[in-house]
Formats: structure tokens, C-alpha cells, sequence
């Protein structure tokens, strides 16, 4: 029958749980569906308590909420359904034996209705332990694929319940960051439909999905996400309620990293604003909202405003947030890049060491953000042309994160790819092509082929060619990077128009002016002149990370 065929198909993914499920009194489920599993295993009351001990100590060691649970755990035991689905079963069977299949299937049903809310209640919960566990390093994939099986149980029995779908969502934006690269195209058309299921969607999913978008460069498709969600925290929350605020200043940061620097200055002052008349004075979040518009306006050449609205705003978080609070550094941070953009870099050599020694003291030589702001100062020391300097602190941030962070992490990938750049401009182009093109291997089988770092890890790769003389190959993979950018970040997105500019030279190197000048005119670089026909080939975007990199997050 197609019940029992059901009940095995769970039965399977429920066995190595069955004595969590037995003492939380849903033990009918499982003895339906594996009854000589667990007859053996718990076959009388000595040895369900034994079982019931190793399960405590087990929940004890992997996840610390279960030692809430020990109490009710116990109490569930006396109150567990030893009888019920045996009943079933036999009644089943008898209806069977009379010839009457069609009254065994409808008991079965019945009863397997019944029983449907406990087993998603507990595939439910044993999913979000999987996913608990999946934090730590022993677990990692095996406990996400766990999770994904249990949640896709629940989401049969019970396809309408959010929920479920809410936490089957964060399941597959978990094995997302396990395997960008596998996970990139599920996760992609997840997102696409996502709009479309709901019809007053959950906010806080929309803005999970919209952060990964956002996180691959994928800023059209975190914009869309991000619009929507803004649109349904204005009619729900209303338009000064903190989280539509924060929703917009979303919207207003995606903006920015789509260089439509006009419409997010104007959104991102009316955030302001907004945040100015409705939160209490020297709020986070309104001190975030102005160093967001000091950021606009850096990059719209605004450089005395931006510089004024950051040092107030880095003052505010001084006098009002602990010492060394991480919003603060990150302040700290950007106002040194507006002290990079207005070239007084000893100055801002002067603010990243502070910054540096500060995070070594607060958080720690080896903390993420630490070795990024070592990375920074890296930068900082290449711009001042000590390039001896720099290369030795890129390659010391590059040793620390592949020691202390997870193998093939982005940040590691990242410094990986800035510690060929310096070798790039010290000359070293053997070493520098080498190095380049194992990090743009690694980027496009973790990150994917397509994810922004790995399309700038290519362009940087195709200018080290080009200098080697390999001409034929630079155009080769500096077209097909062009061609990539062009329908994976835009045709008008930074990096695709610094490929599109580095292009031309390699074709005039190639002896072929009519193609170079037609690109080098279409092509005007932030800083350049249209048509600017003796630029040479440059490295894609820019190497500093920042202190922490400005993600989407709904509090």
C-alpha cells in the first residue's frame, strides 16, 4: 500500500532519532514505521531508561539547550504511547486478512493523519538541532544534510505551515555557505521564486536571502528583494518603525554597490533623517545611517563632507559605545579611506595602526576582523610604494587566515589574491601569475565561476599575461572575464568597466588600434578621461576589505 510505503520512506530518516522521538511520547510514529527496531532496541523499561541516559548525554555534549530538556524528557517517558499504532497495525492487518484492503488503507490514514502534526513537530525539532550542530566544525555537512532530510519531511505533511519553509530556507542558506559553488544555483532559484510564493512574505527570510545576494555581488537581485521587503515593513510596521528604517538603509547601501551613488545619497538622508526625528539621540543605528552617507559622498567626490559627517559620527560612538565597539572601528575604518581618497596617507597609515593594535588588544591577534584590518594596513604601506613591507604583512594576514579559518574561506581566498597583486607590482610576474591563477582556481570552484571575486581574481590573472607578453591568452581570458562581468554584474558595474578598459590595451599591444580605440572611447573610468588611449592595464577593484564589510542584517 502506499501508506506503508510512506511510513517506510520516514522511518528511515527518523531511526537514528527514534529514541529522542520514543521518550518525547511520539514513540507511535517510529514503532509503526520500524517496529522491530525498536522492540529490540527498547524492549523493556530498564532499557528504554538506559537509552533515555545515553540520549541525555548526548544532547548534553552537542547542543547546551538540552539540558533544559532533561526534566521534560524524563516526565515523557512514563507518558509514552506504547500501544497505539500496534492497535492500528492490527486492525490493519485483520482488514487485510477479511479482503477488505481498502478499509486497512483508510485506517492507516486516519490514523496516520492523527499522527502527521507529532511527526512534523518532532522532524521540526530535531532539524533545528542538525542546524545547531552544523555551527561547529565536526559536524558541518553531514549535520545540514540531516536537517535538509527531517524539514523536508515535515514541509510533505505539512506543505502550508511558513514555518517549516521559513526554516527549510535557512537550511539551504546554511549549505550555501558550506558549498557556495554547489549550492549557488539552488540557492539562486530559491531566491527567484520566493517573491512569487508568499503573498505578505516573511520579512526577516526576504532579508536572509537578499544578504547572500548581496554577499555574491549579486546586488540586482538583493535590490528586488530588499524593495519588496521595505514595501511590506511600511505597510506592517509602519514607515519610522526601526526595522522598515534599517530595510531602507538596506535598500540605500545596494544602491551604493551598484555605483547609483545620486538615488542612494538621496535614500540614504531621508534615512537619516528619519532616524534623527524618531530614534533617541546617538542611536546605533542612526550613527550607522550618517557614516553611510559620508561613504556616498566619498565616492561622489564630496571628500570635506564626507570627512566631517564620519569624524562626528566616529566622535558620537566614542563618547556613547564601549571602547574599541566594533561599529566604531569599522567608522574609524572608512574615515581612513576618505583620508586615502583625499591622499594623506600618512595619516591614514597612522589610523589603521591604531585600529590594528586596538582589535589585537580587544579581540584577539587571530579574530577575522583583526587580519582584515592587517590586511588594510597592507594596502595602506602598498599605496606609500613600501611594497617590501606590504608583501610582508599581506603574506602574514594570508598565513594566519589559512591557519586559523576554515580551508578555501572567501576572506583567505581574498588576501590569497592581494599577496599576488604586491608580488604583481615588486615585478615578480612568475610568482605573481602563479599565485593568481591558484586563487582564481580555488575562487571558482568554492565561490563559484561567476561570484565577483572570482571574475576580478580572473581580470587581475588576464593583466598578469598581458605583462608577461602572453598576449593571445590575456585577450582570450581578459574577453571571456568582460563578457562574464557584463551579464553577471552589469554592463555599467565598476569592475565590468575596468575589464572593459583594460581590454583595449591588450588589443593595441595585439596590433589592432581600430578595436582598442573603439573600446578605450566607449569606456570612462572613474578618475579617467573617455577615450584615455595610454592606459595601461590596472588590477580589478580595489584589495582593502574592510574592517567589517557592510552586509544586510534586519536586528
Amino acid at each position: 500500500m502506499d501508506i506503508k510505503n510512506a511510513i517506510d520512506d520516514i522511518a528511515k530518516v527518523l531511526e537514528p532519532y527514534a529514541t529522542i522521538i520514543y521518550v518525547v511520547g511520539v514513540a507511535g510514529t517510529c514503532v509503526l514505521a520500524s517496529w522491530a527496531f525498536l522492540s529490540r532496541k527498547l524492549s523493556t523499561k530498564d532499557a528504554k531508561i538506559r537509552e533515555l541516559d545515553n540520549t541525555v548525554k548526548y544532547l548534553r555534549g552537542e547542543n547546551s539547550r538540552a539540558q533544559n530538556s532533561i526534566k521534560e524528557l524524563k516526565k515523557a517517558l512514563d507518558k509514552a504511547r506504547d500501544g497505539l499504532p500496534e492497535v492500528a497495525l492490527k486492525r490493519a492487518e485483520q482488514q487485510v486478512r477479511d479482503g477488505n484492503e481498502e478499509n486497512a488503507n483508510q485506517i492507516l490514514m486516519e490514523w496516520f493523519r492523527q499522527e502527521a502534526e507529532s511527526i512534523t513537530e518532532v522532524s521540526r525539532r530535531l532539524a533545528c538541532w542538525e542546524l545547531s550542530f552544523s555551527q561547529h566544525e565536526q559536524h558541518g555537512g553531514a549535520a545540514v544534510l540531516g536537517a535538509e532530510r527531517l524539514i523536508t519531511i515535515a514541509c510533505a505533511l505539512q506543505p502550508k505551515d511558513r514555518q517549516l519553509r521559513n526554516l527549510k530556507d535557512e537550511i539551504l542558506i546554511s549549505k550555501y555557505k558550506q558549498d557556495p559553488a554547489g549550492t549557488a544555483d539552488e540557492l539562486w532559484n530559491r531566491m527567484r521564486s520566493l517573491a512569487d510564493e508568499y503573498d505578505n512574505a516573511d520579512p526577516a527570510i526576504l532579508n536572509k536571502y537578499a544578504d547572500k545576494y548581496y554577499e555574491a555581488g549579486k546586488y540586482h537581485c538583493a535590490l528586488a528583494l530588499c524593495q519588496r521587503m521595505t514595501v511590506i515593513l511600511r505597510r506592517t510596521a509602519g514607515p519610522n518603525d526601526r526595522n522598515t528604517l534599517r530595510s531602507q538603509g538596506n535598500q540605500a547601501r545596494i544602491l551604493y554597490a551598484l555605483s547609483r551613488f545620486e538615488e542612494s545619497e538621496a535614500l540614504q538622508r531621508e534615512t537619516w533623517d528619519a532616524r534623527k526625528e524618531y530614534l533617541p539621540p546617538n542611536d546605533r543605528d542612526t550613527l550607522e545611517s550618517q557614516g553611510q552617507l559620508a561613504s556616498v559622498l566619498c565616492d561622489l567626490n564630496c571628500l570635506e563632507d564626507s570627512e566631517v559627517l564620519f569624524r562626528e559620527a566616529w566622535e558620537a560612538m566614542k563618547k556613547h559605545f564601549p571602547p574599541n565597539d566594533r561599529d566604531t572601528l569599522r567608522i574609524q575604518h572608512n574615515l581612513a579611506e576618505v583620508l586615502r581618497q583625499l591622499n594623506r596617507l600618512e595619516e591614514l597609515e597612522e589610523l589603521h595602526r591604531k585600529t590594528w593594535e586596538a582589535e589585537k588588544e580587544h579581540l584577539g591577534f587571530n579574530h577575522r576582523d583583526t587580519l582584515r584590518c592587517q590586511n588594510n594596513l597592507a594596502a595602506v604601506l602598498r599605496d606609500l610604494n613600501r611594497l617590501e613591507d606590504s608583501e610582508v604583512l599581506f603574506r602574514e594576514t594570508w598565513e594566519a587566515m589559512k591557519k586559523y579559518f576554515p580551508p578555501n574561506d572567501r576572506d583567505t581566498l581574498i588576501s590569497q589574491g592581494n599577496l599576488a597583486s604586491v608580488l604583481h607590482d615588486l615585478n615578480r610576474l612568475e610568482e605573481s601569475e602563479a599565485l593568481h591563477r591558484e586563487t582564481w582556481e580555488a575562487m571558482k570552484k568554492h565561490l563559484g565561476p561567476n561570484d565577483r571575486e572570482t571574475l576580478r581574481s580572473q581580470h587581475n590573472l588576464a593583466v598578469v599575461l598581458c605583462e608577461l607578453n602572453r598576449l593571445e591568452e590575456s585577450e582570450a581570458l581578459q574577453r571571456e572575464t568582460w563578457e562574464a562581468m557584463k551579464e553577471h554584474l552589469g554592463p555599467n558595474d565598476r569592475d565590468t568597466l575596468i575589464s572593459q578598459h583594460n581590454l583595449a590595451p591588450v588589443l593595441r599591444a595585439l596590433n589592432r588600434p581600430e578595436e582598442a580605440e573603439a573600446l578605450a572611447t566607449a569606456t570612462a573610468m572613474p578618475g579617467d578621461d573617455a577615450g584615455e588611449s595610454e592606459a595601461q592595464p590596472r588590477l580589478s577593484g580595489d584589495s582593502r576589505q574592510s574592517v567589517l564589510p557592510v552586509g544586510l542584517q534586519l536586528y
